[in-house]
């Protein structure tokens, strides 16, 4: 994966949870919450780490999730919802541009620092439960000390 097909994939699911927002008003209040807080955790890693690279700062992502978290009203929330994803396209459009001049070494690098400061943040403000991890796999017996 380069850091335009996360950047991408990324839009395209916080887009279907967009849908989900704008279809489903019973739920609506449930989803808010993680939605806005995982936007504010992309938001924040575009500026610090893409923007920078792409030659300047962008903070009108911001703006968007600040408006959509205030939005008080369905036409409200619809509009912030579209103010978003038309800067999406626009990122893709400009992240696409940027990458075609970076050397592959650079794009890793960019896309690993984008999949951490992401992850970093999205953690912080809303940490996910995981499973405990095996000390081995469940399929192997452990291993034994040979006399």
């Amino acid at each position: 994966m380069n850091p335009t097909q996360w950047l991408t994939r990324q839009h395209d699911e916080f887009r279907q949870l967009f849908e989900l927002v704008r279809s489903n008003a019973r739920d609506r209040a449930l989803l808010m919450p993680q939605l806005i807080a995982d936007l504010r955790a992309h938001v924040a890693t575009e500026d610090e780490v893409f923007h920078p690279v792409a030659g300047g700062e962008h903070h009108a992502d911001a703006a968007c999730v600040d408006a959509l978290e205030l939005a008080d009203s369905d036409e409200a929330l619809d509009a912030a919802l579209e103010t978003l994803c038309v800067a999406f396209v626009a990122e893709e459009v400009q992240f696409s541009a940027l990458l075609a001049n970076l050397p592959e070494g650079e794009k890793r690098t960019l896309l690993g620092r984008m999949m951490t400061q992401y992850t970093t943040r999205q953690s912080s403000t809303f940490p996910r439960a995981r499973p405990p991890v095996p000390s081995e796999p469940p399929h192997l017996e452990p291993r034994r000390k040979s006399a």
